[in-house]
């Protein structure tokens, strides 16, 4: 025996032997190299939903792009039609005067123009929601209307670096609360749109109105 004691069999006995060994050998890198593996697993997957978030914004903002730029066009094409339509109303009006027509006329080329005036309106309507819909896409539309938190008048969002006037900010621009693209104005907004009331008198009603005191009866 190893501890040194001896062992006899009688002859004919235990003819037949078997040894065994059993070895142990410690396996821990294996949980480190798992963990590790999970790790780097998990920081490809927060890329890959980063690259498709980002995908996903270039298409949306694209497409906000798109609109807007399709909402200018129709205003500009119903301005146009606007114009028309009040030449075309001008001239209904003349006629009618004249008695070239007859006022139905008049009443359609009156309809025709306010429809112009209202899809004018609807469109620019339009173009201003794509245009706010887009700056609040992209992060800007607090500083375009000169709207700021108290943080970033301290300038506390931006990097940590020592206190100063060096201090580092986002894209080096610290908002200022100033509006600079939509300044205010003492007029109302509807003025933009030019809602003067086309004269649509009877030459004998117009004779009347002048020739009555601007204070009336």
């Amino acid at each position: 025996m190893p501890n040194g004691p001896y062992l006899s069999t009688h002859p004919g006995e235990f003819a037949d032997w078997e040894l065994g060994l059993n070895f142990m050998v410690p396996l821990g890198t294996r949980n480190g190299r798992a963990q590790t593996r999970q790790a780097i697993l998990t920081v490809m997957r927060d890329f890959a939903n980063l690259e498709q978030g980002l995908h996903s914004m270039v298409h949306t903002l694209a497409i906000n792009v798109r609109d807007l730029d399709n909402n200018y066009e129709q205003y500009l094409a119903f301005k146009e039609t606007r114009e028309a339509a009040r030449e075309n109303l001008q001239v209904q009006i003349e006629e009618f005067r004249t008695r070239r027509n007859i006022y139905l006329n008049v009443l359609q080329a009156l309809t025709d123009w306010g429809n112009a005036v209202t899809s004018e309106a609807q469109s620019l309507i339009n173009y201003n929601v794509d245009l706010a819909t887009l700056e609040r896409q992209t992060g800007t539309i607090l500083e375009t209307h000169g709207l700021i938190f108290h943080e970033e008048d301290g300038r506390f969002p931006g990097p940590f670096t020592p206190c100063g006037p060096d201090r580092a900010y986002p894209a080096a621009a610290a908002p200022n609360g100033e509006t600079t693209r939509y300044p205010g104005k003492d007029k109302p907004a509807e003025n933009a749109f030019d809602l003067e009331k086309p004269d649509v008198r009877t030459p004998q009603k117009k004779e009347k109105d002048e020739e009555e005191p601007k204070g009336g009866k």
